[in-house]
């Protein structure tokens, strides 16, 4: 009896997280998304001035890259690997640790429609499998009357092997790229929407990954 009544619990403890973070996806909204398609290579590092307050995410479609931050702070990124930084704040990816970097507007960079951008720092005959390949919106992040819940999360959100436990986004990511190729009447729009899915998709796979401060975030939405 004892047994049955804990695991009940457990389960309706569970239940009431997953409508919780139900709740904080539904009330996301991503405004005024800037998104860049990053193709580079080895050696690279480039600086994100995303102002204070401003989300930035950031997906590895191919090859790794390292996250630092201004105390020198890594974190490395393989394929398939997604970070969100709800509060923003400047930041580098870069190839190594030691690797200087350089604001990421200072790149070649094409204008496609919009606020989509692409850069490339990747030469002419760049080997497929040395290339990288980033995709990064930076964009203000709005949870409505759940905004306070920002300060309760982490500086930076990672969802490990994003594409393994969330197969689904892989068409998703080629449907942006798509966009960002052979762009089309209404593609900022398609592209905001595709990026709203994305950034709620790293939530949620922070969340399911456990993070550091999940609890304190299920007891804030509570």
């Amino acid at each position: 009896m004892f047994d049955r009544s804990s695991k009940s619990s457990a389960a309706d403890t569970t239940d009431a997280a997953v409508d919780l973070v139900s709740e904080l996806l539904l009330g996301m909204r991503l405004e005024g998304v800037h998104y860049r398609r990053v193709e580079t290579r080895a050696p690279f590092g480039f600086r994100f001035e995303t102002p204070y307050g401003r989300a930035q995410f950031h997906f590895v479609a191919h090859g790794t890259a390292l996250l630092r931050y201004a105390d020198a702070t890594l974190l490395p990124l393989g394929c398939g690997d997604a970070i969100f930084l709800p509060r923003g704040g400047a930041h580098d990816l870069v190839s190594a640790p030691d690797e200087p970097s350089c604001d990421v507007e200072r790149f070649r960079t094409e204008t496609l429609c919009g606020n989509v951008d692409v850069t490339s720092a990747c030469p002419e005959g760049c080997p497929q499998d040395e290339s990288v390949l980033v995709f990064s919106a930076c964009m203000n992040f709005d949870l409505g009357g759940m905004r306070p819940l920002i300060a309760l999360m982490p500086e930076v959100m990672r969802a490990d092997t994003l594409l393994a436990r969330q197969p689904e986004i892989e068409p998703m990511l080629k449907a942006m790229e798509r966009e960002t190729c052979t762009p089309r009447a209404g593609s900022v729009g398609v592209m905001a929407r595709l990026a709203d899915v994305l950034a709620a998709s790293i939530v949620r796979g922070w969340v399911e990954c456990g993070g550091r401060q999940r609890h304190g975030l299920v007891r804030g939405l509570a």
